[in-house]
């Protein structure tokens, strides 16, 4: 799981995305996603301190 704040400039595409923005929390839970990242962030999302690895 990667977390980041925003300092400057603008997020950039690479071979591996097809899209790259910010997105509030709030918005998060209704993005199109492989299950198992959904869970990585919800796991996080709910303030657990350890990764969820499984």
């Amino acid at each position: 799981m990667l977390t980041a704040r925003a300092v400057d400039g603008e997020p950039t595409q690479s071979d591996e995305s097809r899209e790259v923005r910010w997105v509030p929390r709030d918005e998060v839970e209704a993005l199109s996603m492989d299950r198992s990242m959904r869970m990585r962030i919800s796991h996080y999302l709910t303030g657990k301190a350890l990764p969820y690895i499984g």
